[in-house]
């Protein structure tokens, strides 16, 4: 199980509109595909935040987007999401690295 921060989904969702353009992937954008397409094989789940969800969905038109959606799934805040996120902010953690955390 994985959760993916929003540079691997944004570099996987480059990565995807390179490839259909016949152009030229990346090493860096290569990986996080790879890492996506093995949620499809079913050898990992991958997760990705509701901020980052939200955003795909605004993007959703374009077809990288659509492959990301059908790669990941949503995750959802537990019980004490807010008492760990204020936690690991008062130990210096920002909030977007908190919500992650937490």
């Amino acid at each position: 199980m994985y959760l993916l921060d929003k540079n691997i989904v944004r570099k996987a969702a480059v990565g995807f509109a390179l490839l259909r353009l016949r152009r030229t992937v990346p090493a860096v954008e290569r990986r996080c595909m790879a890492l996506l397409l093995q949620g499809q094989r079913q050898t990992v789940r991958l997760f990705i935040a509701r901020e980052t969800y939200n955003i795909l969905v605004r993007h959703e038109t374009r077809i990288e987007a659509r492959i990301v959606l059908s790669l990941v799934e949503v995750l959802e805040r537990g019980r004490y999401f807010k008492r760990w996120a204020r936690r690991l902010r008062e130990h210096g953690f920002t909030s977007e690295d908190a919500s992650l955390l937490s």
